[in-house]
């Protein structure tokens, strides 16, 4: 019982507007928009752009014709840009809300400060990197075919970036790691490093091979090529099948007005509680405010 003396806790405030988001599922949506502007480029540009593969500024540059020559030419590159969007919002959400799932973690003394500094500057980075790649539709390859790759590297920096924080993230911070229950924690954590790493290797040989032909002559079409298709399986396959399982085993991120401020009077509550009041009747009375039970003087 609290005697009328003794100092009253503060009555916590009522809770805003609040919605709960999970984050995968905006990295999904961004890499079906992906997939979307792609199948749409190559059907406009293989039924309505007539063009002599060996001629193009890629082929002449490069030795073969890559991806981005299925929306290099009008109109394909026209409605590419159209779709854009939806998949560069998408990932820039997702971006950001992975801030705010390690800035969570921070507040709840999960994650660290370094992790928080970490993750804030990449945050920063990545969206103006995941910005910067509409650039391969402003600049024609006809007109500067560096112009048009930097773009195209920008994307490839913050994709390895991405996966790099994630697997910090459920390293370091997460309770549930994806295919856990399959593999268990440890194999799952090492596969997901192995991953990024992988990742990692083959970005800087197809970033290397790039900045190779444009400062002389391709090194090897072949090997160009191959790098490119491994590129494509680890930058958009894998962690499109990753979101998938991911998003079923992730925290939920609540977002409202007063998240903070209320998480922020919950802990001073619980805190003034546990000085005043212990325990009652054997039970610890911080958990019960937590869980919001009322306590019940007869049990």
């Amino acid at each position: 019982m609290i005697h009328p003396q003794e100092e009253e806790p503060p009555t916590p405030a009522l809770r805003g507007p609040m919605i709960t988001l999970k984050p995968e599922t905006f990295r999904i949506v961004g890499y079906l928009g992906f997939m979307v502007m792609v199948g749409a480029s190559v059907v406009i540009t293989k039924t309505s752009i007539p063009f002599v593969e060996n001629t193009t500024a890629l082929f002449t540059t490069f030795g073969y014709n890559n991806l981005c020559i299925m929306w290099d030419f009008s109109p394909a590159r026209e409605v590419a840009a159209l779709i854009s969007p939806l998949s560069e919002y998408s990932m820039a959400a997702y971006i950001v809300l992975i801030h705010i799932k390690v800035r969570n973690a921070h507040h709840d003394g999960r994650a660290s400060q370094r992790h928080l500094t970490a993750s804030s500057v990449l945050t920063v980075l990545n969206l103006v990197l995941l910005a910067w790649f509409r650039m391969v539709f402003v600049v024609s390859p006809d007109f500067s075919v560096g112009g048009h790759t930097a773009g195209f590297l920008c994307l490839q920096v913050a994709l390895c970036s991405i996966a790099t924080e994630n697997v910090a993230y459920h390293t370091y911070v997460s309770p549930v790691v994806p295919l856990e229950k399959q593999l268990g924690r440890k194999c799952a954590l090492t596969l997901g490093a192995s991953y990024v790493g992988t990742f990692i290797l083959v970005t800087l040989l197809k970033m290397f091979l790039t900045v190779y032909a444009l400062a002389s002559s391709p090194l090897s079409a072949a090997l160009g090529q191959a790098v490119d298709s491994a590129w494509m399986v680890l930058a958009v396959v894998v962690p499109f099948y990753v979101a998938i399982i991911t998003r079923h085993v992730e925290e939920k991120i609540a977002l409202g007005t007063h998240t903070y401020e209320q998480k922020r009077i919950e802990k001073e509550v619980e805190r003034r509680m546990s000085t005043m009041l212990p325990r009652i009747n054997g039970k610890e009375v911080a958990p019960l405010l937590r869980s919001e039970q009322v306590l019940d003087p007869t049990m």
